[in-house]
């Protein structure tokens, strides 16, 4: 069975702070079915998550719940689905964000390698 080797970077921040937590970087060996949640990544309250769909040499199918897609601008659209779906291929990276103004969470998923 394929295996997918992904890194996960996570960064809280805040707009009422100047200060910001550093971010944290996650490895996984994800098979399909696995969920990487928002507890995995040590954020017991939060409620995201990313599933693994069907893997092949290209790439992984993910599905997303809880966070929407950062804009190419690094802008958020507040009102995006907060769910989704989509294939990413090695070496490429998917930028989750919480919808949120004034506090909230940076999610970066990146396809490593697929084994």
């Amino acid at each position: 069975m394929r295996q997918a080797r992904i890194s996960v970077v996570v960064q809280t921040w805040s707009g009422w702070s100047r200060e910001q937590p550093k971010p944290a970087r996650f490895e996984f060996r994800a098979q399909p079915g696995q969920v990487i949640s928002a507890q995995s990544v040590g954020h017991p309250d939060a409620q995201y998550a990313i599933a693994i769909g069907g893997i092949n040499a290209l790439g992984v199918q993910l599905t997303y719940s809880g966070v929407v897609v950062r804009n190419a601008d690094g802008t958020i659209n507040l009102s995006a689905p907060q769910t989704g779906s989509l294939v990413l291929a090695v070496g490429k990276s998917l930028r989750l964000v919480t919808a949120t103004m004034d506090a909230g969470t940076n999610i970066d998923v990146t396809l490593d390698s697929v084994e």
